[in-house]
């Protein structure tokens, strides 16, 4: 029945994205799973405390009403509290990463509009939903639980303790990340396409592209004045040297080619001519035949702009980045930069200067799902305190990801940057079940807050869990694919929620019985 919901959610989602145009792409074919493993736990949620409901002999109608009362608006919470995991995802400037922040929060409002309407209706009509014995499963869930508290209840100082070593863990692992990306990032090493894109790698010049854009500032002179090719030659010369750029073509380069096949083919004619008459003939030459040469492609003879392009090895925007620093350090040191003016571009170095814009926009994504988020929780127990409390068991797991792929050496780039927005937006949710529970809980009447969080444990603590094994389980099923992105997304935001839950069902209440002792009373 659970599996009923999530399938419609999908079903539903993907044609909403077929309706708008919207195809699947590198980073939205994750979409459905996300949506699967995602969109059930509100139905574990829900589930659980009607099973619970009817164990007390209750009738169907009361037994749904009264699950509904108790978890319907903590299940609401998570919802928005998701969404606004994934509307931050709008702040990136890459339209997938965007699309996939859209169309996941269409289909949690199809999961949560399925999970009160049609799952209630299946519930209503099983006649007989309680299976015949339970007792052992009851016994045993009770078992873990109450054990889990008693550890919290008596050991809640070293779990603080704990808590702030594993923090310095995750902020020394997480400073340890560094900005980069390949071509073929997303292809394991041993994919086919990677092998013979290695090829080209070592036997020609690369298959990366590098592109500089020059132009003449001094309007007065032309392409083939003499200064400016001597400037563009020592480019052109610093390029294959030290750069380590191949296959280049260059206005240099056209000019000596030219020479060259004027005088035969002969190799010794390969280079600029020096006499003014001589450089000025040939420059009528390569005027006429222009269009034979294509020399659209490197030259505008009207705005004296100009085209640098090669082929480099993949070596990475790290690698590469330093290299452009030693460029620039080339220019202002040996080239008359009041003649030529300069910038590397082309496809490739847009796509390294986005994934410099990643960090800031999961910096930024993340600030802004923590103030908002901070600010429902606050609201829901009117309490800045505890909407502090609520967020440190979920920014810790967030650190503890972070160093993993600081330690383990995995790049911050397109598709791993939205693991911490999604890893948030949906651990924060065991968080909000658990203190909606307690608030729920506390609201007895003579409820001490040690006997709430009794309560709680054996109210919420088992659908946490099957939901947390649910969760990471699904995300877990990504591993399998041969895109290493969806693969690092599967793993990490696993292990982000398994770590998630550790911290909610030790950190969160050893924070609450430390910061509300039991004479101040909530």
């Amino acid at each position: 029945m659970p599996l009923s919901v999530v399938g419609l959610t999908v079903l539903f989602a993907v044609g909403v994205m077929v309706l708008t145009g919207k195809d699947m792409d590198l980073i939205s074919n994750v979409l459905p799973t996300i949506l699967m493993v995602i969109g059930i736990a509100d139905v574990i949620h829900l589930l659980t405390n009607y099973l619970n409901r009817r164990r007390e002999e209750k009738s169907r109608t009361k037994a749904l009403m009264s699950s509904i009362r108790e978890v319907g608006f903590a299940t609401l919470l998570t919802t928005v509290t998701t969404m606004i995991g994934f509307l931050t995802l709008l702040n990136s400037n890459v339209q997938p990463v965007i699309d996939l922040g859209i169309y996941a929060c269409i289909g949690l409002v199809i999961a949560f509009g399925l999970t009160y309407t049609w799952f209630p209706a299946i519930l209503m009509w099983h006649k007989k939903i309680v299976p015949p014995s339970e007792k052992r499963n009851r016994d045993f869930w009770k078992l873990q639980l109450i054990g889990i508290y008693r550890l919290v209840t008596k050991r809640k100082v070293e779990i603080l303790v704990g808590s702030a070593i594993l923090l310095g863990i995750g902020i020394w692992g997480t400073s340890k990340i560094v900005k980069n990306n390949y071509i073929l990032e997303d292809l394991k090493s041993d994919h086919s396409q990677v092998r013979d894109y290695r090829f080209f790698e070592e036997n020609f010049a690369g298959a990366r592209p590098f592109e500089m854009a020059l132009w003449i500032k001094d309007t007065q002179r032309s392409v083939f004045d003499a200064e400016v090719l001597a400037e563009i030659g020592k480019i052109d010369q610093y390029l294959k040297d030290e750069y380590g750029v191949g296959a280049l073509v260059s206005p240099v380069v056209l000019v000596k080619n030219t020479n060259k096949v004027l005088h035969g083919g002969k190799d010794k004619y390969y280079s600029v001519p020096k006499n003014p008459k001589k450089l000025a003939r040939l420059e009528k030459d390569i005027v006429r035949y222009q269009k034979q040469m294509d020399l659209g492609r490197y030259i505008n003879l009207e705005t004296g702009q100009m085209r640098l392009s090669g082929n480099i090895p993949d070596w990475g925007s790290l690698l590469i980045k330093g290299k452009n620093d030693s460029l620039d350090q080339f220019m202002a040191q040996e080239v008359n930069l009041d003649l030529l003016g300069y910038r590397v571009t082309g496809s490739a170095t847009l796509v390294d200067i986005n994934t410099q814009f990643v960090s800031s926009n999961v910096v930024e994504g993340l600030f802004l799902a923590f103030v908002l988020i901070g600010i429902l929780v606050g609201f829901l127990f009117r309490s800045v305190k505890m909407a502090l409390i609520s967020l440190v068991p979920n920014v810790l797991p967030l650190l503890l990801t972070g160093a993993i792929m600081g330690f383990a050496g995995i790049d911050l780039k397109l598709s791993t940057s939205i693991i911490f927005i999604i890893s948030f937006g949906i651990a924060v949710d065991d968080s909000i079940h658990f203190l909606s529970r307690l608030r729920f809980e506390l609201s007895r009447p003579n409820a001490t807050l040690r006997w709430a969080l009794k309560k709680t444990y054996l109210e919420t603590g088992k659908a946490i869990t099957i939901t947390t094994l649910i969760l990471s389980g699904g995300f877990l099923t990504l591993c399998f694919s041969d895109f290493l992105g969806t693969f690092y997304i599967g793993i990490l935001i696993s292990l982000t929620l398994f770590s998630a839950w550790i911290l909610d069902l030790l950190l969160l209440p050893a924070l609450i019985l430390v910061f509300y002792p039991e004479k101040k009373k909530a």
